[in-house]
């Protein structure tokens, strides 16, 4: 059973990542906005962890980062 989904990235001009969104259940999307350098997706479970790293740590999956290339206007061309 699927506790939570997130969405973590960095934005044009931050120096970090943050977590631009988190969905609650099994189903989540994110629409880029364009102003994103990377997102990825990691997906938390109900269910605890075998070896966990921390108490209470669950079950966790991580997507690999999609990176996103920046719009960039057309050059004026006379």
């Amino acid at each position: 059973v699927y506790k939570r989904q997130r969405f973590i990235g960095t934005r044009q001009g931050e120096d970090r990542a943050t977590v631009l969104k988190t969905v609650p259940g099994q189903h989540a999307s994110y629409r880029m906005n364009g102003d994103e350098l990377f997102v990825r997706a990691t997906v938390t479970s109900t269910v605890a962890c075998d070896n966990p790293s921390f108490e209470g740590q669950l079950r966790q999956a991580w997507v690999q980062p999609v990176r996103v290339q920046p719009i960039r206007a057309p050059q004026d061309q006379r």
